[in-house]
């Protein structure tokens, strides 16, 4: 089975190799570190330039892997494929990439897998899938080496005019406009304080839900649901890798000490996913319109939710507060909103035309990095 990694548009890489030697040009390259899953990194370009009266190789980016395990790379091929264009047709770019090993720390070249450039030049109208592949010769990685994959441009003819080439790095990502809830309800929560004006909650408008509960008590569940998510904001197959809550709330009393008790996400069939409350900061003691968020642009709070359920009209948030005092207190709560990031479901196959994802396969299980305490076995990283 084959071990893919894939080539995002952002990720700092934790070791900084020295570029290959057979590279010309460098001056335009950065680097990034390349990832075996998928991540939330938009489609970006990066170009590179070149008018040298010479042949020229251009170093484009380079791509630094995590650790990896002992491996015997012996006739271990690979392959990539990367959307490309050329400014001019004269320009004649073709895809150039070079595949090494090294050490942990980056600063030891342990080996060269191989470097190879494509067959076909760059399109120069539009992004078009190009690919280079080649075979690695015999040589074994340590435990705790990196592979290092740099892409570049080889320009086969002396220039006196500058060209510019371009490629196509990350993942077709979205985020949705925030939405409010079109269906709020109290829940029993083991028949603790009943929320108040639930609907109140749908629209920001200093109009509040509130509960006067007891000290030293959680109330109820405000359960919002029924957000509106469409195909028109959440394609079919997309993945879910972000979800965002916003809460305006606040305690109307300057003694108050009200905290989160407790949230968490739902869909249909129930509650889903990690607690996200913050149960050690007391909400304001005034209402400003600012609003406290949970989650983020890369946590899926381990709900497990896919595009689907976040279109269900089932999919919210479950709520509930505490009061931390001895006395009855106030909690109020003005707006609830939602927005959601996602990542598409782009083909991963070899045509020209598609827009997919950039990647680079080897054909071996590549195996993981070990830690040195020998506290963990050796697992195998691919496939994807």
């Amino acid at each position: 089975m084959a071990t893919r990694f894939y080539l995002p548009s952002t990720g700092a890489a934790a070791v900084n190799p020295a570029f290959w030697s057979g590279w010309e040009k460098t001056d335009e390259a950065d680097r990034l570190r390349m990832v075996l899953t998928k991540i939330g990194s938009a489609f970006a370009t990066k170009a590179c330039t070149e008018n040298l009266p010479d042949p020229t190789d251009m170093l484009n980016r380079q791509y630094v892997s995590d650790p990896i395990g002992v491996h015997d790379f012996t006739g271990c091929t690979w392959k990539t494929y990367i959307r490309c264009l050329e400014d001019n047709a004269k320009a004649n770019f073709v895809l150039n990439v070079a595949v090494r090993v090294v050490s942990n720390d980056g600063n030891t070249i342990r080996f060269e897998i191989s470097d190879a450039m494509g067959a076909t030049e760059f399109d120069d109208g539009e992004l078009m899938n190009r690919t280079a592949n080649d075979t690695s010769s015999a040589n074994s990685s340590q435990n705790g080496d990196r592979i290092v994959v740099e892409i570049g441009i080889y320009a086969p003819n002396g220039k006196t005019t500058l060209y510019t080439g371009t490629m196509d790095f990350g993942d077709l990502v979205g985020i949705t406009d925030w939405k409010s809830p079109g269906t709020c309800a109290n829940v029993d929560r083991d028949g603790k304080s009943e929320w108040l004006d639930v609907d109140r909650v749908k629209i920001q408008d200093d109009l509040y839900a509130g509960d006067f509960f007891p000290g030293q008590e959680y109330n109820d569940w405000l359960r919002c649901t029924n957000f509106g998510f469409t195909t028109d904001d959440i394609p079919d197959g997309a993945t879910i890798f972000g979800i965002e809550v916003e809460i305006d709330k606040y305690c109307p009393y300057a003694s108050g000490e009200i905290s989160d008790s407790a949230l968490y996400l739902r869909k249909a069939a129930g509650q889903v996913g990690d607690n996200k409350a913050d149960t050690v900061t007391l909400w304001p003691t005034s209402d400003t319109d600012t609003y406290i968020s949970y989650g983020g642009s890369n946590d899926d709070w381990n709900s497990g939710l896919v595009d689907s359920d976040i279109r269900d009209s089932g999919f919210g948030i479950d709520f509930s507060a505490f009061n931390n005092m001895a006395e009855i207190m106030q909690a109020k709560i003005d707006h609830i909103r939602i927005r959601i990031h996602w990542l598409a479901d782009l083909p991963e196959n070899e045509t020209e035309t598609a827009q997919l994802r950039p990647w680079i396969e080897f054909s071996h299980d590549i195996p993981e990095y070990v830690p040195p305490s020998g506290a963990y076995k050796q697992k195998v990283i691919g496939p994807f």
